[in-house]
């Protein structure tokens, strides 16, 4: 995942879309300790947990979710 993507995909909870389902806005910081880093920094700035950071598929990826104060998710990982 070196490359910028777009994903289109049916909400997890397959329920209807709005802010925060159906739409993620993701950031790679290059490591699993910045992936923590910027997490809780985003907590620090009124942010609220979606999901502690973690290693969501072994080996594969390790990611860190959020809610903004617009109640959007946010992503936060690292592929490795």
């Amino acid at each position: 995942m070196k490359e910028p993507m777009v994903a289109v995909c049916i909400p997890y909870d397959e329920q209807d879309p709005h802010p925060g389902n159906g739409n993620m806005f993701a950031i790679a910081p290059g490591s699993k300790e910045k992936v923590d880093a910027m997490y809780q920094k985003a907590l620090s700035l009124g942010a609220t947990c979606d999901g502690e950071p973690g290693q969501r598929v072994p080996k594969l990826f390790y990611g860190g979710y959020v809610r903004d104060l617009d109640g959007n998710k946010v992503c936060f990982n690292f592929f490795g």
